[in-house]
């Protein structure tokens, strides 16, 4: 009996470090991809602002085009971003609780 006992509580602890790992793991894919989109973020916008600066600089329409092309990558990455933020601060409270 004192046997099957411990094998249970060896069961559960390898289940539960299991169950940590997972979380450990997927914790840091999220911060790896906020990490590229943070960075993403701040390139489409520098790369917005140059081609406004270009756009002004020689009155062409096109390269006002692209600035706000990018511009839009940019919101839409600011967006990815708190999606992320809040998938991470569940895996956070996730880990936590185990």
């Amino acid at each position: 009996s004192h046997y099957l006992e411990q094998e249970k509580e060896r069961k559960t602890e390898t289940e539960r470090k299991g169950k940590r790992k997972a979380v450990t793991d997927a914790i840091d894919d999220i911060k790896t991809k906020k990490i590229r989109l943070v960075q993403d973020e701040k390139d489409f916008k520098a790369a917005a602002g140059q081609y406004a600066d270009k756009a002004e600089a020689l009155e062409n329409l096109a390269f006002l085009k692209k600035s706000n092309d990018l511009r839009y990558k940019a919101d839409a990455a600011t967006a990815q971003l708190v999606v992320v933020e809040r998938d991470l601060q569940a895996k956070l409270q996730e880990l936590a609780a185990l």
